[in-house]
């Protein structure tokens, strides 16, 4: 299929087509409800390191519109792809003209590609490529409503993250998250480039630290657990102007994480229990969170504490 349009495989984007990038996504979450670029990858949209893994693919309409872009990381055994096509240019072959650049970048390997929200265009679109279902990860929502009770261990003390954290962190979430790639391999720029976000708010990333009897096998003082959370709407600093915006705001249980040596203390519920109260303590009116449909244990809990399927994004095989 012949859309008209040209692509460009970039390391690096400028700043204005890093603006128009970051506009296209805004504006395809306003039309579908969801963004469909995911957060960690929307962050390397502006970044500068040449000798990063990933390649930006632009398309261009014949009046210099940008009509679409993908991002592609190929440095995995399996190449991860995201897309997004301009709402004004759909269903006229720049999805298609996208994926053969993934398939370009990706040298004949698999690609993984996520489609947030799964809507029925994109399985259809999923089907014509003849691309496998993989993955799924559930979006499911809480309104603010009372809590159950969940007092944590008394070998942790729970405190708001603190500036020194940053490595102790990194550590912890490394371990926490062994088996989930896309988690467990932040590094400090990564906790840095968050830490420079609008939204970041060190009251509301909450620390579990071991008392002087430890925690597990954590010793006393480390870094037993952890509960970041995440509010979608007003940034901080609107939010402490004007504490009312918070009625208009969307909270999120970003990660929660405990460290290996301190599971069996009832951490995870805990943490859980005590970013959602403190995002309800705000006034946020709902919360949601992200967990990966394979992951049983988790969702039982979630639902447990009142979470229900709100949506799913599924990740896609791409030969």
């Amino acid at each position: 299929m012949s859309d008209g349009a040209t692509y460009s495989i970039e390391p690096v984007l400028d700043a204005d087509t890093a603006a128009q990038v970051r506009e296209l996504v805004a504006r395809a979450e306003q039309r579908d409800g969801v963004s469909p670029i995911s957060e960690h990858q929307l962050l390397r949209v502006s970044a500068t390191d040449q000798s990063a893994p990933w390649r930006h693919v632009i398309a261009r309409a014949s009046d210099g519109t940008l009509a679409g872009y993908a991002i592609v990381d190929p440095s995995g055994d399996d190449p991860e792809a995201e897309i997004v096509v301009n709402p004004d240019h759909r269903r006229g072959g720049v999805g298609h003209g996208l994926i053969r650049q993934i398939r370009e970048i990706a040298g004949g390997r698999p690609a993984l590609v996520w489609s947030h929200g799964t809507s029925d265009g994109s399985q259809l679109f999923a089907a014509q490529q003849h691309a496998e279902a993989t993955r799924i990860l559930w979006q499911l929502r809480r309104p603010s409503s009372p809590l159950p009770d969940s007092e944590p261990s008394s070998s942790v003390r729970i405190r708001a993250f603190e500036p020194g954290d940053e490595q102790r962190w990194v550590e912890l979430n490394a371990a926490a998250f062994a088996h989930h790639p896309e988690q467990g391999s932040w590094t400090l720029d990564d906790l840095r480039a968050r830490e420079r976000e609008p939204w970041f708010d060190p009251a509301g990333f909450l620390i579990a630290e071991a008392t002087d009897q430890g925690a597990g096998g954590v010793p006393a003082g480390d870094i037993a657990g952890f509960h970041w959370t995440k509010i979608h709407g007003p940034s901080t600093e609107q939010l402490a102007a004007d504490p009312s915006l918070a009625r208009e705001a969307l909270g999120e249980v970003y990660v929660v994480g405990v460290d290996p040596r301190a599971q069996g203390l009832g951490l995870g519920k805990a943490l859980t229990i005590a970013g959602v109260a403190h995002l309800q303590d705000l006034g946020i009116p709902e919360v949601l969170l992200y967990v990966d449909d394979s992951n049983t244990a988790a969702v039982e809990m979630y639902r447990a504490l009142g979470f229900s399927e709100f949506s799913r994004d599924t990740q896609y095989r791409l030969t």
